[in-house]
């Protein structure tokens, strides 16, 4: 696991394969795993880290939105 500079990210790797995730605030104890790719040069494609920030603001838009008994889970 490798925490990405300057970001909350963090990135799950095996072999060339990077999985970008971040720790929730709102669910201690949880990862949430947000975008998956293969890796094919050094360093982080931006546009991967761009695409796990959206995929994070979609995520805490909805559970602000969820029902009460909903967000409990």
């Amino acid at each position: 696991m490798k925490n990405l500079k300057g970001n909350q990210f963090f990135e799950f790797k095996r072999f060339k394969t990077r999985i970008l995730g971040y720790y929730p605030s709102q669910r201690r104890g949880s990862i949430v795993l947000t975008n998956g790719f293969v890796k094919k040069s050094d360093g982080t494609p931006k546009n991967q880290i761009d695409r796990a920030e959206r995929i994070r603001e979609e995520y805490e838009r909805l559970l602000n939105n969820a029902p009460r008994d909903q967000k409990r889970r």
